[in-house]
Formats: structure tokens, C-alpha cells, sequence
């Protein structure tokens, strides 16, 4: 049962997160999203079976990534941003992923 809350209160965080980043997105940042690097580091993450999370915000403006989300671990973390530096083409990864601290974690 406490697993289970955990999980829910940290879908919860993360829902809203997304929400509130979706809706502060400028056209520009919006643009960020949809270049060829950001849809390769996105595509890159979601094939990384240690990266459970899938909301994390992915930008690339020419070859510089901009990773922002919370992870659920440390560990999380450093995978998302290893994962990002590991994809061709990408020549800097500026990262903004908080670690989840709470308590119920």
C-alpha cells in the first residue's frame, strides 16, 4: 500500500509539472521540443529501460540539449543525463532535472 502511494504521489508531482511547464512554453521553446537532436535524445530515453520516468522536458537548440523534470532517484538522474550526452551529434547537455526528495520516496 505505501508503494502504491508513493507511486501516486509521485505521478501526481509529476503531472503537475508538466502541466504547468506546458502551459509556460513559448512558440520558440514549443519549436526547441521538435528538432531532429530533441526528438533523438527523447527517442534515446525512452529506449533506456533505466529511465522509468517519461516527463522529463527535452529542448535542443543546434547541438546543445535542455533537459528539465524531476527524477525519482539520484541514479535517475545521471542516466537521463548520460543518455543525452551519449547521442550523436550532441556537443552539450544543460540540465535543470531536480531529484525528488520527498519524504513519501
Amino acid at each position: 500500500m505505501k508503494t502504491v502511494f508513493r507511486v501516486s504521489h509521485l505521478a501526481c508531482v509529476l503531472l503537475l509539472a508538466c502541466t504547468v511547464q506546458a502551459c509556460a512554453m513559448s512558440p520558440e521553446e514549443r519549436a526547441a521540443e521538435s528538432t531532429p537532436t530533441a526528438l533523438q535524445v527523447r527517442t534515446a530515453l525512452n529506449n533506456n529501460p533505466a529511465v522509468m520516468s517519461s516527463s522529463y522536458r527535452v529542448a535542443a537548440t543546434g547541438t546543445e540539449v535542455h533537459l528539465s523534470g524531476v527524477a525519482p532517484t539520484q541514479f535517475e538522474k545521471d542516466q537521463v543525463l548520460a543518455t543525452a550526452k551519449s547521442v550523436p551529434g550532441v556537443t552539450n547537455v544543460v540540465s535543470d532535472i531536480a531529484v525528488d526528495t520527498s519524504p513519501l520516496h
